[in-house]
């Protein structure tokens, strides 16, 4: 048993009998958001199921990537390597709902739909999974000592990432009767704390080598701890996202203030007007294509 091998039957139900009709109802996440008593939708074929099924195997994998990298540390790298793997996976799978599930479902879906149904959420979906991998990439480049440049480029690649996610549902938003807040708020949270980690270590760049410029420095570390403060709002209503937000706000403030407590001493320089520009974004996460025969295994056949 399991979701990934349900998929798969689906799938092959699907390839054998064509459009079937069917009763079937799921909650939609992505729409509603966590709810103690979740909305039903009722789906009315076989189509529709698959496309759902395999939307919530994609979540599903997703999650156990969250997990993983939530209990795992930049350093060793193999605990980041496999959250980074699964989320990578997770973003396939959502890459395939969109290419060759959901579109043809489109015309026929009712006006009160699960937002799991659409082909621009199955994309957004994709890239955040693509994101999250991203920022894992950019830790552990930044916790093995890396060059500040290269990590300011990696981080810049995660947060650029998690504005394609946001561009998505926003260009898509006749798609849609709802998108969860929670959704949406985390993708905006993801890209600023991104963006941040990229101004501050670019900040460091610029003290570095023979051509230091403090003034460019100091100006990108008040980008980095702006971009944190915009956070606060979009943490407020989650205890845990609150917390991280203050961590994250702590280290960009530490920046700061070191480089602010330096230039006080040896270098008495004004700040730049405009921070200059982040690298080029080096964007190394890719997905994983789903391939039906191969990924049968689901998180819930332990």
């Amino acid at each position: 048993g399991g979701l990934g091998q349900y998929v798969e039957r689906l799938l092959q139900l699907a390839r054998d009998r064509g459009t079937t009709q069917a009763k079937l109802q799921w909650s939609s996440p992505l729409a509603d958001g966590p709810q103690k008593r979740p909305k039903l939708y009722r789906l009315c074929t076989l189509e529709q199921e698959l496309g759902m099924a395999a939307m919530f195997f994609a979540a599903a994998v997703r999650q156990e990537g969250l997990d993983a990298a939530q209990r795992a540390s930049p350093s060793p790298w193999q605990p980041l390597t496999e959250a980074a793997t699964l989320l990578r996976r997770a973003a396939g799978v959502y890459a395939h709902a969109a290419e060759a599930l959901l579109p043809r479902l489109k015309p026929n879906l009712a006006p009160e739909r699960p937002a799991e149904l659409l082909e621009s959420m199955a994309l957004a979906m994709a890239a955040l999974c693509l994101a999250d991998a991203q920022f894992l990439v950019a830790d552990h480049a930044d916790a093995k000592g890396s060059s500040s440049r290269l990590v300011a480029s990696l981080y810049a690649a995660a947060s650029g990432k998690y504005e394609e996610a946001a561009q998505t549902l926003k260009g898509a938003l006749m798609d849609f009767n709802r998108i969860s807040d929670r959704l949406m708020r985390a993708i905006a949270l993801g890209s600023s704390v991104a963006s941040a980690r990229a101004w501050a270590t670019w900040a460091s760049y610029m003290m570095e080598g023979e051509e230091e410029d403090m003034g460019a420095a100091l100006a990108c570390a008040d980008v980095a701890v702006g971009k944190v403060e915009r956070c606060k709002l979009i943490c407020e209503a989650d205890p845990q996202w609150k917390e991280g937000c203050a961590t994250e706000l702590g280290w960009a403030r530490q920046v700061q203030r070191r480089l602010e407590s330096e230039n006080s001493i040896v270098h008495f320089k004004k700040r730049a007007a405009k921070a200059p520009p982040l690298p080029e974004e080096k964007m190394v996460a890719k997905a994983i294509p789903y391939a039906p025969s191969t990924d049968t295994i689901s998180l819930f056949s332990q």
